[in-house]
C-alpha cells in the first residue's frame, strides 16, 4: 500500500469508528470529485461531521491537489 493509501485507510478506520468500509473504493470515488465542496460532503455523509472529519476532509483534498490528481 502506497503511503497516501495507507494515511487515508488508517485516517478512516479511526473515524469510522468501526463501520465497515471500503477504504480503496471510497478514496477511488473522492479522487473522482473535482470540487471540494462536494468531497466534504460526501466524506461528512459517510463519517458524520465532526471535527476530525473536517481535519481529514480538508487534509485529502490537500493532498488530491498536491497529488494533481483532478480527473
Amino acid at each position: 500500500m502506497r503511503p497516501p493509501q495507507r494515511w487515508f485507510a488508517e485516517s478512516l478506520k479511526s473515524l469510522s469508528g468501526g463501520e465497515d468500509l471500503d477504504p480503496e473504493a471510497l478514496m477511488s470515488f473522492l479522487f473522482t470529485l473535482t470540487d471540494p465542496g462536494e468531497i466534504k460532503t460526501y466524506i461528512s455523509e459517510f463519517l458524520g461531521l465532526s471535527d476530525g472529519v473536517i481535519a481529514f476532509a480538508d487534509e485529502f483534498i490537500t493532498r488530491k491537489q498536491f497529488d494533481g490528481s483532478k480527473s
